[in-house]
């Protein structure tokens, strides 16, 4: 699923994503390892489990343009390889 951060309490470590119509919960520690959530910033992510007598939340949280921009690095590559090396004779 994909959604946007729209809120995130750093002091208490969870925060909202918006998909669609609907805020879901996430905890910090099921964001992408290495990174902090930023409000505004797009995300993807699967719905697991909730706490005890909760609703489901956000697991497996990850920033969907760091997916976008692996890609777009493995094109460059790709061209780069595909074009040859050096310039006009």
């Amino acid at each position: 699923m994909r959604g946007q951060i729209t809120m995130f309490h750093i002091k208490k470590g969870y925060g909202f994503v918006a998909c669609g119509a609907k805020q879901i919960f996430f905890h910090h520690k099921n964001f992408q390892r290495g990174f902090q959530p930023v409000v505004g910033r797009w995300v993807d992510f699967e719905m697991g489990p909730g706490l005890p007598g909760r609703q489901q939340m956000a697991v497996n949280v990850r920033y969907a343009e760091s997916e976008i921009i692996e890609q777009r690095f493995q094109e460059i590559a790709s061209l780069a390889g595909g074009e040859g090396q050096g310039g006009a004779q």
